[in-house]
Formats: structure tokens, sequence, C-alpha cells
């Protein structure tokens, strides 16, 4: 199950086995245009401002599996492509069109091991 872990991860992400994500979130919420095969770059800049990236085919499973929400929607918007489309959990490989009504996605982040606490250093021993 997913915990919800500031530790490591952007914060308010989730922690999967060792990688982050972000709530889903619908892509028509973040675009204005129609332009199918460009309108999704708003979505890359929301998960790199967040010290993240828009999840892979492989990322967005991971975060299905582990109980993530798909928002009730039927396709999942990845950053695996096949030259100018993405791939969509749900789907196959498409152009974009994240202003459809139809669409979500995920950020994902590798858990930043350094941001974790550290043991507190021994106590010193008595004299």
């Amino acid at each position: 199950p997913l915990c919800r872990c500031v530790q490591g991860c952007p914060s308010g992400y989730a922690l999967y086995d060792n990688t982050c994500f972000s709530a889903p979130r619908k892509t028509a919420d973040y675009t204005t245009s129609s332009d199918c095969y460009n309108n999704c770059a708003p979505i890359l800049s929301v998960c790199e401002l967040e010290g993240a990236h828009l999840a892979t085919k492989d990322e967005l499973g991971l975060f299905l599996a582990n109980g993530g929400s798909r928002l009730g929607l039927p396709f999942g918007l990845t950053s695996t492509m096949n030259g100018n489309q993405h791939w969509f959990d749900g789907c196959c490989f498409y152009a974009g069109c994240c202003h459809h009504f139809n669409r979500f996605y995920v950020c994902a982040a590798v858990r930043n091991e350094a941001s974790s606490p550290s043991p507190p250093p021994p106590s010193p021993s008595p004299p």
C-alpha cells in the first residue's frame, strides 16, 4: 500500500518501492490548447517544478498496482513515447490530446536517500 511520506520525496508525494508518486490529476485541468501533439507540455512542466517527471509506463503500472487511483478515468498518460505519441495505460500509443477529459497522469521521482533522516550520532561514553 502507498504511504504518505515526506522524507526523500517531493512534498505530498506517496512512496512505494523507492519511487515517489504525486496524487493523480486530470490532464484537461492543465492545458488550454487543443493541439494533440503539443498540449501535454504544461503537464511535463508541472512535474519538473515539483522535482519529478511524468511517470513512465512502468512507473504508472507500479502506482496503479499498489492502490493508486485512476480518478475513474480510463486512460493514464505516461512519458513513454513512440515518436510523438505517448503510451496511455488502458489503451496504446496515441497523440497526447491532453485537453480530453478522459485522461489522468501522475508525476514520479526516485526517492532521494540523501534527504532521509540519518541516525543520530552515538552518545559520548561517560568519562
